[in-house]
């Protein structure tokens, strides 16, 4: 919603002005037709949505919708309060005012609760308000392709190719001069190296260029071999390419075209079946390597595991040790509190405690070594005790004089 807001206005001009004479009340509002009253700034008719209201006083102005929404807020928010309203019933105004600004800003042929003054000319009453949306221009539509031809025509109109010219007719060799040139031509393809080129298919070359007038070695192309390393089992004899005999014994060439294309067949199926089974050993590789690597990767998780196990039963261990331990010092503390309460209600002073608590000690001690027990194990054992006897004689009986700390004497009990 683009509005022209940075238009000035000019002297005179665009902004609604009043003058008012002595004993007149009337208001003259000079307005441009596309002018919002509320804001003072033009409104794009053409090229944004906008409200159109009519007033009962004065002609029917553009508005803004933002502008018409906080103009309701203002207006109508003391008229609520005023009327005794609650919160509830505000934002259900808001409500309203964002989602159908029109109802709320006119009548609109309807009774309305809280009518709304013309912001315009300020004394009448808003009674129509409609939505605008601008007319958007269609683009248009592309120029249309001219018909296609039928076929018979386009082949009416394309020019007759020429009929193809015939040459002189070339005798065809026959006889032993066919068999002179099919050797000549297996000696030119052993010389260049085509070792990959078919034997029927050289020939055939070789005497089609021997009928042409041309030399056959010079007009023969070698096709690309599929067995570039060839072995010798899989190579013609040159003894039958010359002579088509061959003498030697156990000759490990091939003497014929089908005998070389049968040991070809049987060399590439043997090549396919050792790729095929190089794949298979690297894919079975492949999966060991990634077997050990994921039984690496849970042997890893589960140490991870039991190490984070160790640890929290090591920190639980922790604190119940950290728990006992306050435990046992806040009743060590409540135990001395009591005794200082104890001590403090017999009203005695310090001297006469310690004069008591050095006499209860000398009489644990003389106990102790009347039963048969040493002055340092009974001196340590009053001293755990509290110079309690039968504490103490309960100490030795058991063993359990080491690490005991000493206790506080009570010479209440």
């Amino acid at each position: 919603m683009g509005r022209d807001k940075g238009q000035a206005k000019g002297k005179g001009g665009s902004a609604a002005s009043a003058s008012a004479a002595k004993g007149d009340s009337t208001v003259q509002l000079l307005l441009r037709a596309d002018e919002c009253p509320i804001c003072g700034h033009d409104v794009a008719v053409s090229e944004e949505q906008h409200i159109l209201g009519t007033c009962g006083a004065c002609a029917g102005h553009p508005y803004h919708i933002d502008c018409v929404q906080e103009h309701l807020e203002k207006t109508l928010k003391p008229m609520i309060r005023e009327g005794g309203y609650g919160t509830k019933a505000w934002e259900k105004v808001q409500q309203k005012i964002k989602v159908r600004p029109c109802d709320m800003f006119a009548t609109n042929g309807t009774s309305q609760r809280l009518p709304v003054n013309c912001p315009a000319c300020k004394s009448g009453v808003m009674l129509a308000a409609d939505m605008v949306k601008p007319v958007r221009k269609l683009t248009p539509a592309p120029p249309l392709a001219p018909p296609k031809q039928p076929r018979s025509q386009q082949q009416q109109q394309q020019p007759a190719a020429p009929a193809p010219k015939k040459g002189p007719v070339t005798p065809q060799p026959s006889g032993s001069a066919l068999v002179r040139q099919q050797a000549a031509a297996a000696r030119a393809s052993l010389a260049g190296n085509s070792l990959g080129t078919r034997s029927g298919s050289g020939l055939a070359r070789a005497g089609s260029s021997a009928s042409s007038g041309g030399g056959g070695a010079a007009s023969a192309v070698p096709r690309p071999d599929p067995i570039p390393s060839r072995p010798t089992w899989l190579r013609l004899c040159k003894s039958v390419a010359e002579d088509e005999r061959c003498y030697v014994y156990n000759c490990p060439f091939c003497h014929s075209v089908e005998e070389q294309q049968e040991r070809e067949a049987e060399y590439l199926k043997e090549q396919k079946e050792a790729a095929r089974q190089r794949r298979a050993a690297e894919l079975e590789q492949h999966r060991q390597e990634q077997e050990q690597r994921e039984q690496r990767q849970r042997e890893q998780q589960q140490a991870a595991a039991r190490q984070e196990e160790q640890e929290d039963e090591e920190a639980e261990v922790a604190m119940a040790q950290a728990l006992c331990a306050a435990a046992e010092e806040r009743q060590a503390a409540m135990r001395l509190e009591a005794l200082a309460r104890e001590e403090a209600a017999l009203q005695l002073s310090d001297d006469a405690l310690a004069l008591m608590k050095r006499h209860k000690r000398k009489s644990c001690i003389a106990s102790l070594c009347e039963m048969g027990y040493g002055a340092a194990d009974a001196g340590a054992a009053a001293e755990a005790s509290g110079c309690e006897l039968s504490a103490a004689a309960g100490l030795l009986l058991d063993g359990g004089l080491s690490g005991k700390d000493s206790t506080v004497v009570s010479v209440t009990r």
